[in-house]
């Protein structure tokens, strides 16, 4: 499967966030897969098994509800170390 990000980025942008001086970026959210999650994890440069993919994205979720926000970058790193050790 072929996320649509791939694809075509402009699907979720209006415009190349370049144009405006921004960097394009997204982060997980409570809708977000696994498939994103992935993306998400190869991004960050973090290599771990495809097994762990599921648990990753359900502690973020978890993490999410908790603090009532989305995680940045290195709360995600946390939380990749706390499961994958």
């Amino acid at each position: 499967m072929i996320q649509e990000l791939k694809v075509d980025p402009l699907i979720h942008w209006c415009i190349e966030p370049s144009l405006v001086g921004n960097e394009r970026r997204w982060d997980v959210t409570f809708d977000s897969g696994p498939y994103t999650m992935l993306d998400k994890l190869i991004e960050l440069e973090i290599n771990v098994d495809l097994q762990f993919v599921e648990p990753i994205l359900q502690a973020v979720k978890e993490e999410m509800q908790n603090l009532r926000r989305v995680l940045d970058d290195e709360e995600i790193h946390d939380l990749v170390r706390k499961i994958t050790n």
